[in-house]
């Protein structure tokens, strides 16, 4: 697929698979559900579920790291800055 078809379909993803409602239940049950996975697969994963203004959940898994969390913070920050996906960036800047 070439990259200007992924970002197509990036950008198709973006507009369609949004919340009808996301509150601190919905971000308790989605992280939940992720922590749930990662324990099950053994996935040394952090999960960050937050808006723009607060965090709403979070969970280091076993093998985690201390890089794990600035990573994470990385990619929030570019999407707060250009409101886009981070692999969206990386094909529109390739």
């Amino acid at each position: 697929m070439a990259v200007a078809d992924d970002i197509a379909l990036i950008k198709k993803q973006e507009a369609t698979l949004v919340f009808p409602g996301f509150d601190e239940a919905v971000a308790f049950e989605v992280g939940a559900a992720i922590r749930k996975r990662a324990l099950a697969e053994n996935l040394p994963i952090i999960v960050d579920i937050r808006t723009f203004d607060r965090p709403l959940f979070y969970a280091a898994m076993p093998g985690s790291n201390a890089s794990n969390p600035d990573w994470a913070r990385r990619k929030i920050n570019v999407v707060k800055r250009f409101l886009k996906s981070t692999y969206r960036m990386v094909l529109e800047l390739s």
